[in-house]
């Protein structure tokens, strides 16, 4: 068992304060660089979180850029795949993608 004052062997070269402890104490991966996304689907609901049961806050219009920092990327057990950004949460693909990642 990895101490909690003590980053992940898997990232040897990283120090604490530039990691993330998620609510139980586990270490999360070091904050990552923007990544950028193109909506492809006519209309993108923005939600409060991750899922489809969750709060529409808003919408996203196909061709619309958002940035998405830091990329936190959930995928649900229905195989659905949601991006956190500015505005909420979107999916990025369930079935067919909804967004792409821009390079």
């Amino acid at each position: 068992m990895i101490a909690k004052s003590t980053p992940p062997p898997e990232y040897p070269n990283v120090t604490i304060a530039s990691m993330l402890q998620d609510v139980f104490g586990a270490f999360l991966p070091p904050t990552s660089p923007p990544v950028r996304y193109r909506v492809l689907s006519s209309v993108l609901r923005v939600r409060a979180a991750p899922g489809v049961f969750s709060a529409v806050l808003g919408r996203l219009a196909q061709g619309e850029i958002l940035t998405a920092v830091p990329v936190i990327q959930v995928k649900l057990s229905d195989g659905s795949v949601w991006i956190s950004h500015a505005a909420g949460w979107s999916c990025v693909q369930w079935l067919k993608p909804y967004m792409e990642k821009l390079l």
